[in-house]
């Protein structure tokens, strides 16, 4: 502490242990989604957590246990909250990268994540605190610590309306794979424009939307962490299925589809050219990938978990957690690809049945992820209460106050999801414009400001520019997303 006393004063203050942290975990991870958990004890009235995957966020209790951590624990902790939904659709961002280019850009962000997790833990070596918008508050203010909290709500309504959205369309996917009745064209073979008509969606949906709603009014959801699991479950099942099966749905597309001398019909295994063609896809999937790997708010419950030498435990989990997962992405990276070559859908899941009846290794997939999804959507939620609780209300909790901000929320993500169901662009929002503030910025600016050299301090400066170069990116694929849904594209 008084090596650092020149530059900034750590000044003891009254912690409540209501601040919000996230990791990208389910959700999944986020398509984040991306709802993966580490054990906890049951939440208490004035102690939460989330965790986010790729769009999944999840309330837990932030009480230290007893039980010692191991790194390699700590390593199971950074990498399930990578294996969210948001994996699924990398077959059709490899087809528009080349698959070549889409592995070595999820290496990299592999190692940004790296990077950016250990100066997240060289910013709080010297503070006691161990909550991100806690530390962002007393390294850099309340106003910042207020900014977080905003990305926070805004990233959590993102991942709800996403998976309201992603629930409907796995509902006509899933009947459509058990069950065929020509006589209603809603039980004929799956049509996307019957199922986008409103006498269906809206009843559906705003049904969905009413169930889900009476379940997050609950205070209480400890009893739903069993959720954490089902997201590992069905996205690990899912892969194994890609897996299992690519290699025969490879041999169609050959005997099918490819056309000799035709370069159309080929796969694009390097040409990265075509990810900068007019709708400039290359932002939109590396925002993708950002949303994929976001876990950072892992690293402060994991470092509290350490009783000693914590913080060279914690980079060395965040390197074995982060290769995990950048291996794991790649085989459904390379997977995914060889399944769909051409025209792939835009999660693998919906991929086409080549081979005629049905296909009940990926119809238990898709009833897997929507179990997934209905049982973190209310964690998710929680996350976003307590954001709103704390920023409007000093974190009370009321009847009055819990049924103002659930039924706000399910309102109006009902209302988004009947009308806007595109996925990818979902994902490319939670990655572009949210996930990168805590993801790249907000560490870098927090190691600046206690390292102790300045800003202006040549390597200071590099990590910055880094960092604003990334999100610079990430905002890129935002706003072409925002254009390309204004000019209906």
């Amino acid at each position: 502490m008084e090596k650092h006393a020149n530059h900034l004063e750590i000044k003891p203050v009254e912690t409540r242990r209501s601040e919000i942290s996230i990791s990208e975990e389910g959700g999944k991870n986020p398509l984040v989604l991306e709802s993966q958990k580490t054990e906890t004890a049951p939440i208490t009235d004035n102690k939460v957590q989330v965790y986010q995957g790729e769009h999944e966020l999840q309330d837990q209790d932030s009480q230290k246990t007893e039980k010692t951590q191991t790194i390699a624990g700590a390593s199971f902790i950074f990498a399930k909250t990578s294996i969210g939904l948001t994996i699924l659709t990398f077959g059709v961002r490899a087809s528009q990268f080349g698959l070549f280019w889409f592995l070595v850009f999820s290496a990299l962000c592999a190692v940004i994540n790296i990077w950016s997790e250990i100066r997240l833990v060289q910013s709080v070596d010297n503070i006691e605190e161990r909550e991100y918008s806690k530390v962002v508050e007393i390294v850099l203010g309340k106003i910042w610590a207020k900014i977080l909290n905003v990305f926070l709500f805004l990233y959590c309504l993102l991942a709800i309306m996403s998976y309201i959205s992603l629930m409907y369309a796995l509902i006509g996917r899933f009947i459509h794979a058990i069950w065929y009745h020509d006589k209603y064209e809603l039980f004929d073979d799956y049509n996307k424009a019957v199922w986008d008509k409103y006498q269906y969606k809206c009843p559906i949906i705003f049904g969905y939307s009413l169930v889900l709603l009476l379940i997050s009014l609950k205070k209480d959801m400890v009893k739903l962490n069993f959720a954490g699991y089902t997201g590992i479950i069905a996205v690990t099942y899912s892969v194994l299925v890609v897996i299992c099966q690519c290699h025969k749905y490879y041999n169609w597309y050959k005997d099918n589809e490819r056309i000799e001398g035709d370069k159309s019909t080929y796969p694009n295994y390097w040409d990265l050219g075509e990810a900068f063609t007019s709708k400039l896809e290359f932002f939109k999937g590396i925002a993708a990938l950002f949303a994929a790997y976001v876990q950072h708010s892992n690293v402060f419950p994991v470092y509290e978990g350490f009783k000693e030498d914590g913080k060279s435990k914690v980079i060395k989990a965040s390197y074995i957690g982060n290769v995990l997962v950048a291996i794991y992405h790649s085989l459904i990276i390379i997977c995914a690809f060889l399944t769909e070559p051409l025209n792939p859908e835009d999660l693998i899941i919906y991929r086409i049945n080549r081979f005629g009846g049905k296909d009940i290794w990926m119809s238990i997939a898709k009833l897997c992820c929507g179990f997934c999804i209905f049982f973190s959507t209310p964690l998710l939620y929680v996350g976003l209460r307590k954001t709103v609780l704390n920023t409007f209300w000093d974190g009370e909790f009321t009847t009055k106050n819990n049924l103002i901000i659930t039924i706000s929320v399910y309102a109006f993500s009902a209302l988004i999801g009947i009308v806007y169901d595109n996925i990818l662009n979902y994902i490319t929002y939670l990655g572009g414009f949210t996930s990168i503030i805590f993801s790249f910025m907000y560490p870098i600016v927090l190691y600046i400001k206690t390292n102790g050299k300045g800003w202006f301090y040549w390597k200071n400066l590099l990590e910055l520019g880094i960092a604003i170069i990334l999100s610079l990116i990430g905002y890129i694929a935002g706003i072409l997303t925002i254009i390309d849904d204004v000019k209906g594209d």
